[in-house]
């Protein structure tokens, strides 16, 4: 199998682990409510949404992919793919980075709320100072951006991995601290490849871009393995329906 026929194979099966962890997230957050509590519910629905919007970018990255191959650099259309591209990838470092802070605020009180409204916030304002800055226009710039949310994203995880161990987010099932540890270590590594990256240029980096899709693949599937985990905790936990009374019982007999 040549590089490209293995990228656009690693790429169809990054889709489908995606696609398949954002339905089970819906699944969770429609059916959980009760059984979860209002706060770990609110919490898991904050991770549902942000997992499913990376879903459906790359799922549209995916769809768009055999329009603009083998169309020159300057061709419009890839102009609007490379704008789409940088869009979400820019997205996607803003939404990891503010994930873990949500936590923080729906889980905590007092100066944990107040730690994770912060961090948000900073988020926020790092990915728009991004955009003004032109990082959509230029691959070295939305790395520097990318790794500066990095350096917001990164704390916060860990931080929702200590205040979880000291019972300070006692709302927040083991279920969803295990998913968050799981993508904790897939946030530490995202700037160091991103480094890497930009070290080696866009010319080697191409040749091995399975590398970090394989790692997405293998998060994306223990995420969902995590998920799966919670559902059939949840199923099990659904009170038995209670069983009709027998005809003498309602006769009074």
């Amino acid at each position: 199998m040549d590089l490209v026929a293995l990228l656009r194979a690693l790429n169809a099966l990054l889709l489908l682990t995606r696609l398949l962890l954002a339905l089970a997230l819906i699944v969770v957050v429609s059916r959980g409510r009760r059984a979860l509590g209002e706060t770990c519910w609110r919490a898991w629905l904050a991770v549902a949404v942000v997992f499913s919007i990376v879903a459906v970018d790359n799922a549209a990255l995916v769809l768009f992919e055999p329009e603009v191959r083998g169309l020159p650099a300057d061709a419009p259309l890839m102009k609007v793919w490379d704008a789409l591209y940088h869009w979400t990838y820019l997205l996607h470092a803003v939404l990891s980075a503010a994930l873990p802070a949500s936590l923080m605020a729906l889980g905590g009180g007092g100066w944990v709320r107040v730690t994770g409204l912060v961090a948000i916030w900073v988020a926020v304002v790092v990915g728009a100072l991004a955009v003004g800055g032109g990082a959509l226009q230029n691959w070295d710039r939305l790395l520097d951006a990318t790794r500066v949310l990095s350096f917001v994203g990164v704390p916060a995880y860990l931080g929702v991995l200590g205040l979880l161990s000291l019972g300070h987010l006692p709302e927040l099932d083991r279920f969803l601290g295990a998913f968050i540890a799981v993508r904790t270590v897939y946030a530490i590594l995202v700037p160091i490849q991103e480094v890497f990256f930009q070290h080696v240029g866009p010319f080697v980096a191409v040749y091995l871009w399975h590398l970090p899709q394989s790692l997405q693949i293998l998060t994306s599937a223990i995420q969902l393995g995590i998920v799966l985990l919670l559902l059939r905790s949840l199923a099990a936990a659904r009170p038995e329906p209670r069983a009709a009374a027998a005809p003498e019982a309602r006769a009074g007999l």
